[in-house]
């Protein structure tokens, strides 16, 4: 498998499903039925009415803390998600990707055509082939017309610093940071199968190396210069003269 380094990830948002909401409020039924079994039973000596309804009373209001909890959430990320704001906050794989691939789709076939697609970065980079499929996901939205605006807040590295190439517009908030390097490979096998790994790595990289002079302001001598050293951290006012960002600003 072929990744860019990776840093310590930031956590990533927890997928909510309608399922868990609808999970929650069968509970929420069974426990009305039961309560109402229990109030029928009261008369009971069998069993301490009084405090096997105050443990029902507790579980069906942590029921209903967990169900608002949960619709507050899905409400404010449908709403962040229907202004065209697209967060990446983690490692770049398949977990992280799929579901931004398939939002990113989805809004992009009816939202209004004049909305650009603000898609925001904080991530210390990941798998290339995971981030080059988000990556064509972003220019084919700019391809059929939209306008893509890549931000950078916090870092983009690595994989996510290549991701900041796909907007039409590159921002970079006024204290983050991108960091750009080699591809590397955490391949094992026969020499023969390393050397194809070795050859699918170079011209990969030769790919990703043309994804950026395609856009930089500098001479393909001195990027190539600085991208064959270990790192290459720029502050956001050195990355927009170099012409790794367009922008120094918020979106």
């Amino acid at each position: 498998m072929l990744d860019f380094p990776e840093f310590n990830p930031v956590s990533q948002e927890q997928e909510l499903s309608e399922d868990t909401i609808a999970k929650l409020e069968y509970n929420q039924k069974l426990l009305t039925y039961r309560k109402e079994i229990l109030d029928l039973k009261k008369d009971s000596f069998s069993f301490d009415y009084e405090e096997e309804k105050r443990r029902l009373d507790i579980e069906q209001a942590r029921i209903a803390l967990e169900k608002s909890k949960i619709e507050l959430y899905t409400n404010e990320s449908r709403a962040f998600v229907s202004h065209g704001r697209f967060t990446l906050l983690d490692v770049v794989n398949g977990k992280s990707v799929d579901p931004l691939i398939k939002r990113i789709t989805d809004w992009h076939s009816f939202a209004e055509k004049d909305k650009p697609l603000t898609f925001i970065i904080n991530s210390p980079g990941g798998s290339v082939y995971d981030g080059m499929a988000l990556f064509d996901t972003l220019k084919q939205v700019s391809h059929d017309g939209r306008e893509v605006r890549t931000v950078a807040t916090g870092f983009a590295a690595s994989m996510g610093g290549v991701l900041l190439q796909a907007g039409d517009r590159r921002i970079m908030t006024p204290n983050s940071y991108v960091m750009i390097h080699e591809v590397s490979s955490g391949d094992y096998g026969s020499t023969s199968q390393l050397r194809d790994t070795v050859e699918h790595m170079e011209a990969l990289e030769n790919h990703i190396v043309e994804i950026f002079l395609s856009r930089v302001k500098i001479s393909r001598k001195r990027f190539l210069e600085n991208w064959n050293r270990k790192e290459w951290w720029l502050g956001a006012p050195e990355a927009v003269k170099v012409g790794i960002a367009d922008e120094v600003g918020y979106a």
